[in-house]
């Protein structure tokens, strides 16, 4: 039998103004009826009218069409200034006719981008990124030190994980030490 789905979806908040988050619904599989399907947002942690704007409709798709269908849904997401964790809203599917409903939940998520996360070599060089260490004849050198900055406070915990990566120098040949670290920066008061 012909089967629904719909797929999860992140994207920036943003400032200010609305962007859109598109969410794509799937009929798989060939049927000789016409499929519809209700689609409706509910909220979650994000909150309709403020966070984004509610969406209720109704999809078709042909009868005896493509093997796959896909239908696209766009969803206002409202930007703002304000420090929040990320916020989640759900785009649902019910009341499918000459179909079943095999994912019927998507899910919108909001993702916070008041705060930033820098990184600098310490002490800052010019450009900020780029730092030149003699290379030793034998042993190893002091480690290189990097400086993890946010833009501004946040009042809720900030996680960051960073890992080292080959470019020129590479760990397999002995060039640096491979790192993975997970930062947490506490709430500011």
């Amino acid at each position: 039998a012909p089967t629904v789905t719909i797929n999860d979806v992140s994207r920036v908040e943003g400032n200010s103004g609305q962007a859109f988050m598109v969410f794509t619904v799937t009929l798989t599989g060939v049927s000789a009826l016409p499929v519809s399907v209700d689609v409706k947002t509910a909220e979650n942690s994000a909150v309709e009218g403020i966070d984004y704007l509610p969406v209720n409709m109704t999809l078709e798709f042909d009868a005896n069409g493509a093997s796959q269908q896909q239908r696209q849904i766009s969803v206002p997401i409202s930007g703002d200034g304000e420090d929040e964790l990320d916020e989640v809203f759900f785009l649902n599917l019910s009341n499918a006719e000459n179909a079943a409903l095999s994912d019927s939940q998507g899910q919108g998520r909001i993702l916070n981008d008041d705060i930033q996360v820098r990184i600098f070599n310490e002490p800052l060089p010019t450009p900020p990124d780029v730092t030149q260490i003699a290379e030793p004849g034998t042993g190893t050198t002091a480690p290189a030190t990097f400086k993890v900055v946010l833009s501004s406070a946040s009042t809720h915990e900030v996680r960051v994980t960073f890992q080292t990566v080959d470019q020129t120098a590479t760990a397999a040949s002995g060039d640096f030490v491979m790192k993975t670290e997970t930062l947490v920066f506490a709430p500011a008061n």
